[in-house]
């Protein structure tokens, strides 16, 4: 590519990008009954209105884990800083997390068995 090309190009720049997207997967035990998982989207979505400068996207059944029904979150943070973009994944854990007690679903964690011989 020439010099004349690559001057003339407009260039795009997204560090000043005024909104972050980030996904989290949570599971859910695979023995949920089928209308809570059926309505975990909309449970989740209601749950994280109260998460100030996130904006959810989309709330959906991603597939199988091992021990887990997979769930992925897609979610705006308004802002370009990084430590903004942490702070509010962490507010989104915790107010998953309490919603999942209050719904009473379980958020299974692996057992894992170590032999020491």
């Amino acid at each position: 590519m020439c010099n004349t090309s690559v001057a003339s190009a407009m260039a795009l720049n997204f560090t000043d990008a005024e909104r972050q997207s980030l996904a989290i997967e949570i599971g859910v035990d695979c023995n949920t009954p089928d209308e809570q998982v059926r309505s975990l989207p909309r449970v989740i979505k209601s749950a994280l209105k109260l998460v100030q400068r996130v904006v959810v996207q989309e709330v959906y059944f991603k597939t199988f884990g091992d021990f887990a029904l997979i769930f992925e979150i897609r979610f705006d943070v308004l802002s370009n800083d990084a430590a903004e973009a942490r702070e509010a994944k962490g507010e989104i854990h915790k107010a998953i997390n309490e919603r999942m007690k209050k719904e009473n679903i379980n958020m299974p964690v692996p057992i894992r068995t170590i032999i020491a011989g």
